[in-house]
Parts: structure tokens; C-alpha cells; sequence
């Protein structure tokens, strides 16, 4: 006699829950996290506004990566003030937070979805209001941006670093190659690749869903 394990809709209420909350949180971080340790990406939005891109450039570039990923000491970031260094030292602190802020949203962000794929009969529906309710995020958190850039910028660095490190001029290399309007140029392909990862995992997992439940009544 064949048996299928199933899940009341009132098991389920606490993966739907993480499944809608996590799902702009994840991929959020996941972005992030993907773009603040890519060198090709630091040099395209260099180029984009108008940055003169040098041999040298690249070199900085690819340093500051390695830098933020595994925190090496000063000596690699040579040319680089004191308070550059100090600075990239709490950008580094910042950014594994990030790390690890993807990699736990993201376990619970799949677990839930896996538990929702396999037992929930509504799973569709789910995907269909949960992917409506993440874009209408990504959109707001745009306009936002788009429209309080220089307001957004400046608060976000008040509230995060608890130094003044971050206060940097022209005279400083980090200033120059990372300004303020490197990061308000790189809004579009951040929203872009955002939302790519988005769109694929939905389909992904709708094409999986299928699968298993398949497989769940074959058994």
C-alpha cells in the first residue's frame, strides 16, 4: 500500500512566512555580497563614469577585493593612507556580516522553500504573491534610492560606522576611485542582476516543484 506523507496548511504557516520574508532579503545580500568582492565589476563602473582606467587601476582594484574578502594586512594596500586603511578595515568588518547575513538567510530562505515545494498544494500561488510582493520591494527600495540618493548615502554612513573614517576628499585615493557617483552608476546593473537571480529562482523552482510533486505521487 503506498503512502504520502502530507503536511496541514497550519504546519506550513511558519516556512510561508520565512518563504515571503526572506526571499528580498536573500537575494539582496546575495547581490551584494557577489558585486563587493568582483574587481571586473569595480572597473567597469569606474569606466561607466568616466574614471580614467589604467594598468594601475586594475591592480588597485584587484588588491581591494582580495583585501575586503580575506582582510591581508597594510602592506598590500600600498598608496593608501592611514585613514583609508581604516576605513577599508570596517568596509571589511561590514561585509562579512554580509557574508554571513546570505548565507544564513539564504539556508532558511531554501529550506522553506523545499518544505513548501514538496507539501504545500498551494505552492504556485505561494511563488506567484511571493515574487509579486519581492519585485514591488526591489521597486520601492529603487525609487528610494533613485530619489534620495545623496540623503540615503550620507545616513547609511552615519548609521553604520561609529568613525569618521569614512569622511574622505579628493586628496584621497579611495575617494577617487569609489565616489559617491560610482555607487549612484551602479544602481542599474545592481537592480538588473538582482532581479535575474530573482526571475531565475522562481522558475527554477516552479520547474522543481513539478518534479517533485511528481515523484511524490508516483511513490
Amino acid at each position: 500500500m503506498k503512502t504520502r506523507l502530507v503536511f496541514s496548511s497550519r504546519a506550513l504557516w511558519i516556512p510561508r512566512i520565512l518563504f515571503f520574508l526572506l526571499a528580498p532579503i536573500f537575494f539582496l545580500t546575495l547581490t551584494l555580497s557577489l558585486l563587493a568582492f568582483d574587481p571586473a565589476y569595480y572597473l567597469s563602473m569606474q569606466k561607466g563614469i568616466g574614471y580614467p582606467v589604467t594598468e594601475e587601476t586594475r591592480v588597485l582594484d584587484y588588491k581591494l577585493a582580495q583585501f575586503l574578502w580575506n582582510g591581508n594586512g597594510p602592506e598590500d594596500l600600498t598608496g593608501f593612507k592611514e585613514k583609508e586603511i581604516l576605513h577599508l578595515y570596517d568596509i571589511h568588518n561590514l561585509l562579512r556580516l554580509l557574508v554571513f547575513a546570505t548565507l544564513v538567510s539564504g539556508a532558511v530562505f531554501l529550506t522553506s522553500a523545499t518544505l513548501l515545494g514538496f507539501w504545500d498544494q498551494n505552492f504556485r500561488k505561494i511563488l506567484k504573491w511571493s515574487l509579486v510582493f519581492t519585485l514591488s520591494f526591489y521597486f520601492l527600495a529603487g525609487t528610494m534610492l533613485y530619489l534620495f540618493f545623496d540623503w540615503l548615502f550620507l545616513e547609511f554612513h552615519l548609521f553604520t560606522f561609529a568613525n569618521d573614517y569614512w569622511v574622505l576628499g579628493e586628496d584621497y585615493l579611495l575617494y577617487r576611485l569609489f565616489p559617491p557617483e560610482f555607487f549612484q552608476a551602479s544602481l542599474f546593473p545592481f537592480f538588473a542582476l538582482l532581479i535575474f537571480f530573482t526571475l531565475l529562482f522562481y522558475l527554477l523552482a516552479l520547474m522543481a516543484s513539478k518534479k517533485a510533486r511528481t515523484a511524490l505521487r508516483a511513490s
